[in-house]
Parts: C-alpha cells; sequence; structure tokens
C-alpha cells in the first residue's frame, strides 16, 4: 500500500522580540509565517524611519532597525492569518551596529550569477558618483545599480567572457539608517568562457494534469533555479559549474506556483556535471 508523506503546517508562535543592538530589534517565531505583519504602535514624530528585514538564510527571524531616536520601549502589534498579540520592547542598548558590506562573489563571477554587495545595515542612501566600476582594458563598465533589497544592492552590466573586472567604492558612497558610510572598498574578479560551463537536459513526461515545478538544487539542498512546465518537455539548465546537483520536482496540486504543493524529493538522482574543456 502507498504511502503519503507531507509536511504539516505548525501553529505561528511568537518568541519574546529583544533589543539587539541600539536601533536593532529581532522578532523570531516558528510556525506558518504567511502574512506575517511587525505594525509600530507607538507614537513616533516624522524623523523616525524603520525597515523590516527578514534573516536571508533563516525562515524564522525577522529584523525591525529604526533611526536612533531618544525613546526608552516600542509597542508592536505582531499578526497573521490566526494570530495577534500586542508586545512591547524595552530599549536599553547604547551602541548601533557599524556599516559592514561584503560581495557575495570571491575571485570568480560566474555567467549564470548577479553580483550584489551585502550590507549588515539597510541602506538609505547610494552615491554613484563615488563608485568606479572598469574592465581589463581600464574602460568604464556600464552598469545600473539598484538596491535590490534594504540591505543588497545589485550590480546590473552585461558581462563579457574571459574579462577582469575592478570595482572602487569610495568613502560616503553608501549610508545606512544610522547615518554610518563605508571606507574605501576595491573588489576584483572575473569570468570565465562558456566552455568551461555544463548543461543539465531533462525530458520531463507529464501524467497528470497538474503544474511541474522543477528546482535546481545544490548539495546542500539550496535551491539555485526554478521552472515551472505544464506539459511535457525538455528542461534546461545551463551555464553550470562543474559540481554536483539535485533536481527536486514538486507535483503543484494547488496551482499556486509554491512550495506548499505536494513535494517529491529525488534525494537519491543527483548529477555530477564536468564540463567539458574544447
Amino acid at each position: 500500500m502507498p504511502l503519503r508523506l507531507f509536511f504539516e503546517k505548525q501553529p505561528f508562535k511568537l518568541k519574546k522580540p529583544k533589543e539587539a543592538s541600539k536601533g536593532k530589534i529581532v522578532f523570531g517565531f516558528s510556525g506558518d509565517k504567511d502574512q506575517l505583519k511587525i505594525k509600530l504602535q507607538s507614537k513616533v514624530d516624522s524623523t523616525f524611519v524603520a525597515k523590516i528585514i527578514p534573516e536571508k538564510e533563516k525562515d524564522s527571524l525577522n529584523y525591525y532597525w529604526f533611526s536612533n531616536q531618544k525613546i526608552d520601549s516600542l509597542n508592536f502589534v505582531v499578526s497573521n492569518t490566526s494570530f495577534k498579540d500586542t508586545v512591547t520592547v524595552k530599549l536599553r542598548k547604547n551602541k548601533s551596529d557599524s556599516l559592514e558590506i561584503k560581495s557575495n562573489i570571491g575571485s570568480t563571477l560566474h555567467l549564470n550569477d548577479s553580483l550584489f554587495l551585502n550590507t549588515n545595515n539597510p541602506i538609505v542612501k547610494i552615491d554613484t558618483s563615488r563608485i568606479s566600476f572598469l574592465d581589463k582594458d581600464t574602460l568604464k563598465v556600464s552598469y545600473q545599480l539598484t538596491k535590490h533589497k534594504e540591505n543588497q544592492l545589485l550590480f546590473s552590466f552585461k558581462k563579457k567572457q574571459k574579462d577582469n573586472y575592478k570595482l572602487t567604492i569610495l568613502p560616503k558612497a553608501v549610508t545606512d539608517i544610522f547615518k554610518n558610510t563605508n571606507d574605501t572598498l576595491n573588489y576584483r574578479f572575473k569570468t570565465k568562457g562558456i566552455e568551461d560551463y555544463g548543461i543539465i537536459s531533462l525530458d520531463i513526461n507529464i501524467t497528470e494534469n497538474y503544474p511541474v515545478i522543477i528546482e535546481l538544487l545544490n548539495k546542500k539542498q539550496e535551491k539555485l533555479s526554478t521552472k515551472i512546465i505544464t506539459k511535457s518537455q525538455v528542461v534546461t539548465f545551463n551555464k553550470l559549474e562543474p559540481k554536483s546537483y539535485f533536481i527536486r520536482f514538486i507535483i503543484d496540486k494547488n496551482k499556486n506556483n509554491k512550495d506548499e504543493a505536494e513535494k517529491k524529493n529525488i534525494k537519491k538522482i543527483f548529477f555530477n556535471l564536468f564540463s567539458k574543456k574544447k
């Protein structure tokens, strides 16, 4: 007799919010976070600035940042579809975190990847006149800089194969919510040629009248790419580094393109991808 396994949604439970540093509050929770809202109830003046950022590597933490104010506590209403509570956070910390900026890449920017700069504090101002972006011929690289998230900058540009790049960010180019600014930052990286990458092709045969979500995962089960199909076809993931990958298939019976659908994890099947050198 076949058995069907599924993950049961756990009820939402709020952990006691706590002040991590001056201007930064941690809201921890467990269970279903659907439509989670954190609303400030305290009266503040017009200079008050606040940002809410989920912890990118954990789905059970939200960080609430606010500009320095002379207040001793803040009141919040935390709610979702089945929960609502009022909480008070006492403010006693005297020092805010200094601004830290880190690149998401090392010495190589792969052709499938994007260049991000991640900050520990929310960003409120960017001065692109203090940023220099050059290629191996010391020619200016045309780029678009956007705030992808409150604490993440995205550099969008047309990557060239087998090129070298130098990104220089001068002091005061980036300002965070506490009015901290950066020191001089230098990043050097290169790109590889298309022949250094490989490809995975899957011939998918759909027998049920439901969309199928196909996820490409690394060995840590982290999602790298997602494709959604509604009919039998060949699905391709290209420009992949030579390493092992997992494929996860999700039958989307809810037809909402979300992972809450029935999951079929094929953990015993993985691809050792080795690109062929020309």
